[in-house]
């Protein structure tokens, strides 16, 4: 078995010559052969991970202020002589001064004399919003005004409240006689986002 010599065309066979004297031409055919080897290897075979990261320095938080206040200061609803069959009322508006915030009423300091008896399981208590809107907010016994939700305030709002204090008539056990009950209404606001 015999083979024939591979021949080359004569023009291939000077242009390689020509390349092998230029030594200009023949360092850059092999920068360029050694960069292709680099590429497909670091593509090939990296497993570098990029990360970064930055800080947001001077972040600052602080609460907001809530305040509310009453127009009226002191006795909010007469409670002298109080006796079966007695209603009395008292209005009140509260404002919002500051954050918004929601507001709830609820009683404080309640002091019994004697402290044996207490006339806060008889006297009913009655709140009503009466501006901006009429919403009765609740009614129920003075023992069990705590924490009545008053709704959301915005910032500067107004409402304005009635408070009834109703001794029920048929509440006329003659044991409660001379029997003092006082007490503080407790207005508290928690700021709201």
């Amino acid at each position: 078995m015999t083979t024939a010599p591979v021949s080359s065309s004569p023009t291939a066979i000077a242009r390689m010559r020509r390349i092998l004297r230029e030594p200009r031409l023949l360092a850059l055919l092999v920068a360029g052969g050694v960069m292709a080897t680099v590429v497909v290897f670091v593509i090939g075979f990296s497993t570098a991970f990029y990360t970064t990261s930055s800080s947001d320095p001077g972040n600052t938080f602080t609460a907001g202020t809530v305040e509310v206040s009453l127009s009226r200061q002191g006795e909010l609803v007469d409670g002298s002589n109080l006796k079966p069959g007695v209603t009395r009322t008292g209005t009140v508006s509260v404002t919002n001064a500051e954050h918004k915030a929601k507001l709830t009423l609820g009683t404080s300091a309640i002091t019994n004399t004697p402290s044996t008896k207490t006339l806060a399981d008889v006297v009913r208590v009655t709140v009503r919003e009466t501006s901006p809107s009429s919403v009765q907010r609740y009614d129920g016994l003075l023992q069990d005004l705590d924490n009545v939700p008053l709704g959301t305030f915005a910032a500067g709002e107004r409402r304005s409240y009635e408070i009834q204090l109703d001794w029920p008539a048929a509440e006329d056990d003659v044991s409660r006689a001379g029997v003092g009950t006082s007490f503080s209404f407790e207005w508290s606001a928690l700021s709201e986002p």
